[in-house]
């Protein structure tokens, strides 16, 4: 007998059985699935952050109007403040808040986000022009709760009588 017919008549396996890769394509399945879910909760978190972040920059640039004068063209400057509403807020000028004033600019939140409670006199926060401190400022009543729903979170915002951001709870 040859080599050669030795060779032919043997049988070498080659490739998976295929318990071998239901074993391997279950495993894969798992692992991607954690993965999914893992990078859905930073996600989750990360979209807070950034929309609670756009909250506190409107707060502040509130203010900063306030305290540098600016007219938006009109004639005087004013005082600039923030109404807050479950579902949005809106950023405003004047010593009062006109909901029908078309300068109003409103800002929708996010349907994972809501403003769930706020301290605040009126549900509002009114900065003094030229100094940016806060009109009738009440100790306690100086702070923002929104609430995450997606991660069932509450973000607590405090401000002191001078209108600057003391704590941001995240």
């Amino acid at each position: 007998m040859s080599i050669f017919a030795l060779k032919t008549n043997t049988k070498l396996s080659k490739g998976f059985t295929l318990i071998e890769l239901l074993l391997v394509s279950g495993m894969s399945a798992i692992l991607f699935g954690l993965i999914i879910f893992s990078l859905m909760g930073f996600r989750n978190t990360s979209s807070q952050q950034s929309n609670t972040a756009s909250l506190v920059s409107d707060i502040k640039s509130q203010q900063f109007k306030a305290m540098m004068g600016e007219t938006e063209g009109r004639t005087d400057s004013d005082n600039y403040g923030i109404y807050f509403y479950p579902d949005r807020y809106v950023l405003f000028h004047g010593s009062t808040f006109n909901s029908d004033d078309p300068t109003n600019f409103t800002v929708d939140l996010p349907e994972d986000l809501a403003i769930a409670s706020t301290t605040l006199t009126d549900n509002k926060v009114i900065f003094e022009k030229l100094s940016g401190e806060i009109l009738g400022f009440v100790p306690g009543a100086d702070s923002v709760t929104v609430k995450a729903l997606n991660v069932n979170k509450d973000i607590v915002i405090s401000l002191n009588r001078y209108g600057v951001i003391t704590q941001i709870n995240l």
